[in-house]
């Protein structure tokens, strides 16, 4: 592994070497011959030391997959791999018979797209507890359907880009409520997103070691 040295580094080791072999030359701080002759050639030593590491880092990053990219991004880097996040939004609980009781749609309540020839069903799963109140049925019922109706957040079974699925595509039920007849999404769910490949990945950590040391070593 190459070991970066700054240009100090190469200055001191300069030095050192002339004092070795000259009797007299002044080496202090500001003194011309320090400033004019050694300080560049310091300077040119720190990038080109530079470089390599950065050639060696993106020639290991080539022969790296998996954990040991992870391992290589996260722990020399700082870099994680992005992961896979699940898509997120709301889907409404609709009655067609007046409701007779409080309706409950417990947390955890399984929706789901139609599996297609091109595509399985993508499952959704409630994040809160809601209930459609008996006392206020009135307050839920819809006149433009002729149903009551009840909005409750959900959040994708499985993280992915998939699940960002359009509106009244949820249209299932896995987990049956009582008085509950059809469930929809009006809008469509958001911010899914897939975990990044190895290439994207690699990509990324290449890009922030290229710009290591140029101030610019964003990923």
């Amino acid at each position: 592994m190459v070991t970066i040295r700054n240009a100090e580094a190469y200055l001191t080791d300069l030095s050192n070497f002339l004092r070795a072999f000259t009797e007299g030359s002044d080496l202090s701080e500001n003194a011309v011959l320090r400033d004019l002759s050694f300080y560049p050639v310091s300077v040119a030593g720190e990038l080109i030391s530079t470089e390599l590491q950065k050639a060696v880092s993106l020639q290991l990053l080539d022969s790296l997959t998996g954990t040991d990219l992870d391992n290589e991004g996260t722990f020399n880097f700082g870099l994680p791999r992005k992961v896979g996040v699940k898509a997120r939004g709301v889907v409404t609980f609709a009655a067609r018979t007046e409701p007779s009781a409080d309706i409950v749609i417990p947390r955890g309540t399984i929706v789901k797209t139609l599996r297609t020839v091109a595509s399985a069903a993508v499952r959704f799963v409630t994040i809160e507890s809601k209930t459609l109140y008996y006392a206020t049925r009135s307050s839920f019922f819809d006149p433009a359907s002729n149903t009551w109706l009840l909005d409750v957040q959900v959040e994708a079974v499985l993280e992915g880009a998939n699940s960002n699925v359009g509106p009244n595509s949820i249209n299932t039920m896995q987990t049956r409520v009582s008085g509950i007849d059809l469930v929809y999404n009006q809008d469509a769910t958001y911010n899914g997103a897939d975990s990044e490949t190895d290439s994207q990945y690699r990509n990324r950590l290449k890009k922030f070691v290229r710009g290591r040391g140029l101030g610019y070593g964003k990923a």
